[in-house]
């Protein structure tokens, strides 16, 4: 025979029910499922950090290259040119740098 409406109630409790008699919705037993799990993309360390060697064979065309230092610098006023830039970096610091504009995408 078919299980009449109250045992049907019985199996399935609506929210207010459980909420109403002050049950819990699932049982506390099992805490390693009710713990937060962080999903996040694993972040690049050294990114930039590369190894440096030396030549052995000079006369072959596979050298070392000059060690750059990739600086992105944001935020400067319209009418700053980039020979204003080369000279406040060269005064500051004695090292003499090469610009690259970089256009950045708007959003």
């Amino acid at each position: 025979a078919e299980p009449t409406i109250t045992e049907r109630k019985k199996e399935r409790l609506s929210m207010a029910e459980i909420v109403r008699n002050g049950k819990k919705w699932k049982d506390s037993g099992d805490k390693n499922n009710e713990e937060w799990k962080i999903a996040q993309r694993k972040r690049y360390r050294n990114r930039f950090i590369s190894e440096k060697g030396t030549c052995t064979n000079i006369e072959q065309n596979f050298r070392v290259a000059d060690i750059t230092i990739p600086l992105f610098i944001n935020y400067v006023h319209v009418d700053t040119s980039e020979n204003d830039i080369i000279t406040y970096i060269e005064n500051k610091t004695n090292v003499v740098v090469n610009l690259q504009k970089i256009k950045s995408k708007q959003t």
